[in-house]
């Protein structure tokens, strides 16, 4: 997990939309997507509910 990750995780908590997320951060919704479910495989936990 980088800085990158946590700030990546920080914009889609605030926004609370993947696609909103994703333009503000200048990448693909399926990038973020991605790097959220690396995120939550690294930590062993869900982070977001995808429903």
């Amino acid at each position: 997990m980088t800085i990158d990750d946590l700030k990546n995780f920080v914009v889609l908590y605030q926004t609370r939309n993947v696609s909103d997320a994703a333009v503000e951060l200048l990448m693909t919704q399926s990038a973020l997507s991605k790097r959220i479910h690396a995120m939550e495989n690294e930590l062993d936990t869900k982070l977001i509910s995808w429903s």
